[in-house]
């Protein structure tokens, strides 16, 4: 009997993107860059396909807000950790995440989500 691995430890934070930053050439410069540098500071960046952008919705027939109507894509970073990692290395994970994600947090000013158990309470922070 082989033992087969399930789930993953990680950390995670995400941002939607939305119409507005592909609206000017400097907008979706600043998009660039920002996917860029959150590429370069966790071991895992996810372009998640799932907004309603590509057809057009009926109001009040999809997505709980305008920031989900309005999004093409929904950017996930992550970070993870072997299973016998310590408390410091979980906690360096979700502070990756977090800094991480700062590169789009500016140009992306709603619509995310970012839970730590370190730094942040779910109350507040967790539907930006």
């Amino acid at each position: 009997f082989k033992l087969q691995v399930v789930g993953s430890n990680l950390a995670q934070a995400s941002r939607l993107i939305r119409k507005d930053n592909f609206a000017t050439a400097a907008n979706r410069t600043a998009l660039v860059e920002g996917l860029l540098a959150a590429d370069a500071a966790t071991s895992g960046l996810i372009v998640l396909l799932t907004a309603p952008t590509s057809y057009q919705a009926v109001e009040g027939t999809t997505s709980v807000t305008e920031a989900w109507r309005s999004s093409v894509y929904h950017i996930t970073v992550v970070s993870s950790w072997d299973y016998n990692a310590t408390y410091s290395e979980k906690q360096g994970n979700y502070e990756a995440v977090r800094k991480s994600i700062a590169n789009l947090r500016n140009i992306t000013p709603d619509g995310a989500y970012q839970v730590s158990i370190f730094n942040y309470s779910v109350l507040t922070k967790f539907y930006l």
